[in-house]
C-alpha cells in the first residue's frame, strides 16, 4: 500500500479523543495523485503538549523517508501546542530545531476548513447575532425531546462544534421544515402552545432573526468548506478559491436592501482576510 505513495506527500495531523483515550491522527495525502488520504499511524494516549508533537511528528517524517516518501508541508490545526512543534516560522519548531535536511525544508500550512470556521465565530459575537448559540441550543433541545420530534416530523440536528458545517445543517433543517415549524409556533393547542411558551423568546429569536440573516452567509460557507476539504484541492489553489468566495458574498450582499444583511457580510469578509492573514502562511494566502 505505502509504495502507491512514494514521492512527495503532506502530512496531515489531527488531535482528538476516541472514548477516554485522546489519540494523534497522521495521515499521508498526495492530492496530485489518485490516491485517497491514508492513515499511517494513530498514537493514542498522546499528550497533546508542544513536546509530544515535536517528537511525534518528527519521528514519523522519518519513518516515511524510510518507505521514500518525502514529506514536504504538514497540515495542521491553529492550536498553540500544534503550531509550535510545525510552524516553520516557529523558533520551537522541528524545522528550526532539526539537523535532518528535508525537514528542515518542510512548511505548515493551517487547516483552512478550522481557519475560516474560526471567522464564522467571529460573526456570531457581533451585535446582530450575539448570543446565536445560546438562543440555537434551547430551540434545539426543545425540538429533539419526544413530542417535537413527533410534531415536525423529524429531528433536528443537535450542536456540535467540531463539525464544520453544524450551524449550516440546523438552519438548513429549519428552513426545511419552516412551514410545519410556523404552524406549531401559532398552533392554539394548548398542550403545544404551553410547551411553545416555555421557550418561545429564543424561538422567535432563532426564526425571525439569526435564520433570515444568517441562512444565507452559511449556505456559502457550507460551499466553501466542501471545496476546501476536498481532498484533490491543492494548497496553492485557496487565494483563487477565496478570491471567487469573497465575489459570491459581495454579490449576494448586494441583493439585499438590508443594513443588517450588509453589516454582517462586511464583517464576515473582514474577519476572515484577517484570521487567513494572521494564522496562515502569510505568503501563500496573501492576495
Amino acid at each position: 500500500m505505502l509504495k502507491k505513495y512514494i514521492g512527495c506527500v503532506s502530512l496531515a495531523i489531527d488531535g482528538g479523543r476516541v472514548g477516554n483515550n485522546s489519540i494523534l491522527n497522521c495521515l499521508i495525502v498526495n492530492p496530485i495523485k489518485p490516491l485517497a488520504p491514508l492513515l499511517f499511524d494513530g498514537i493514542y494516549n498522546f499528550p497533546g503538549n508542544s513536546e509530544s508533537y515535536f517528537k511525534e511528528v518528527s519521528r514519523i517524517i522519518i519513518e516515511l523517508q524510510n518507505y521514500g516518501i518525502i514529506v514536504t508541508g504538514i497540515v495542521s490545526d491553529n492550536f498553540r501546542a500544534q503550531v509550535k512543534a510545525v510552524d516553520h516560522r516557529e523558533s520551537s519548531s522541528i524545522q528550526k530545531n532539526c539537523e535532518n535536511i528535508i525537514i528542515r525544508s518542510i512548511i505548515w500550512i493551517p487547516c483552512q476548513c478550522h481557519v475560516i470556521s474560526l471567522a464564522i465565530s467571529d460573526l456570531k459575537s457581533t451585535e446582530f447575532l450575539e448570543g446565536v448559540e445560546n438562543n440555537l441550543r434551547v430551540v434545539i433541545n426543545n425540538f429533539r425531546t419526544k413530542m417535537f420530534k413527533k410534531w415536525i416530523g423529524a429531528i433536528c440536528p443537535k450542536l456540535c462544534p467540531t463539525r464544520w458545517t453544524n450551524i449550516f445543517d440546523i438552519l438548513s433543517f429549519l428552513m426545511k421544515h419552516l412551514q410545519r415549524i410556523i404552524c406549531i409556533a401559532n398552533t392554539e393547542n394548548p398542550i403545544v402552545k404551553n410547551d411553545v411558551d416555555s421557550f418561545r423568546h429564543e424561538f422567535y429569536v432563532v426564526l425571525f432573526e439569526v435564520l433570515p440573516n444568517l441562512y444565507g452567509f452559511m449556505y456559502l460557507y457550507n460551499k466553501l468548506i466542501h471545496v476546501l476539504e476536498n481532498d484533490s484541492t491543492l494548497a496553492a489553489e485557496c487565494p483563487l478559491i477565496y478570491e471567487e468566495f469573497f465575489e459570491k458574498v459581495q454579490t449576494f450582499i448586494m441583493s439585499f436592501n438590508d443594513k443588517h444583511i450588509e453589516a454582517l457580510g462586511h464583517i464576515f469578509m473582514k474577519s476572515t482576510k484577517k484570521r487567513l492573514l494572521k494564522t496562515g502562511n502569510f505568503s501563500l494566502l496573501l492576495f
